[in-house]
């Protein structure tokens, strides 16, 4: 069911990318094909779903995904701070 959530949570905030270790359960084209199915039948866009291997072309460098969420969202909440309307029209 935790898959499940992450996979609704990413779809309904409008991720990116989801980027998962879970290939059983996540990182599946099976699955994948499954869960942009159901988006495209509600109307949600289609998820795009990959492995940290896919997306990470750090070579040699420390990769710190907690410091580089930070500073997206301190970046996004400065932003929609100055400027009340931008998470809205981010969102269409």
């Amino acid at each position: 069911m935790v898959d499940a959530q992450h996979i609704a949570i990413a779809t309904v905030s409008r991720v990116d990318i989801l980027v998962s270790w879970n290939f059983r359960h996540i990182v599946n084209l099976t699955k994948i094909r499954l869960y942009n199915s159901v988006n495209l039948k509600y109307g949600y866009p289609l998820l795009e779903i990959r492995s940290p291997r896919e997306v990470c072309f750090m070579k040699d460098k420390k990769f710190d995904a907690v410091r580089m969420m930070r500073e997206i969202r301190d970046k996004l909440s400065k932003r929609y701070s100055e400027d009340p309307e931008a998470e809205k029209r981010d969102l269409e």
